[in-house]
């Protein structure tokens, strides 16, 4: 595509999609089954099983059970690589990735929240950049078809979408709601050089 530039989020998109095709052929083909392989690339509920595979706080975020939950985070990333790139650097996309990623700590300090539930997939890194976008550049704005919205509003939908529907997915909630918080705090150091 003529001026088209790939930048890291498109290459974490396609590792994601060749992991998940990867996964798939594991699993289907009988190598190993999903729920062992969940056990050792998903967050798990119990801060003991954490500290024996410490490496699932970043492998989770390249993990994808459903071809539905894949297409909407690299769809979501997709998008967000692009504004990111247009405004910012390599360095601050890695710095909000992996400030998200911290963040899934809150999880161990509220287990009944998550249950004996395990986590999986993209959203809170990417959570994270877009709340960092919105917090570095608040008026910002993309087309939703034809209607202009800034970034900062769209944050607020995702942030009162996640608070309503908590009771679903609550483990994947307390993830989305750390990738923000730690997007907001990266950007405002960025914003205010501290």
């Amino acid at each position: 595509l003529k001026g088209y530039y790939i930048n890291t989020a498109d290459i974490l998109l396609l590792l994601n999609v060749m992991l998940f095709a990867l996964a798939k052929v594991v699993t289907l083909s009988g190598l190993i089954e999903e729920s062992e392989l969940n056990s050792w690339v998903c967050v798990p509920y119990s801060l003991n099983l954490y500290l024996e595979r410490p490496w699932t706080l970043f492998s989770y975020a390249f993990y994808h059970v459903s071809l539905s939950h894949l297409f909407w985070n690299m769809l979501f990333l997709f998008f967000t690589g692009r504004i990111f790139f247009n405004l910012f650097n390599i360095k601050q996309f890695w710095g909000v990735l992996i400030g998200g990623a911290a963040f899934l700590v809150l999880g161990y300090f509220l287990p009944a929240s998550v249950g004996n539930t395990m986590l999986l997939g993209a959203s809170a890194g990417i959570i994270s950049v877009f709340a960092f976008i919105a917090t570095v550049t608040p008026s910002y704005g993309v087309y939703i078809f034809t209607l202009r919205v800034k970034v900062l509003y769209l944050l607020g939908a995702i942030i009162l979408f996640d608070l309503f529907d908590f009771s679903a997915n609550s483990g994947g909630k307390i993830a989305h709601l750390g990738g923000i918080i730690a997007g907001i705090m990266v950007g405002v150091m960025a914003k205010y050089q501290l």
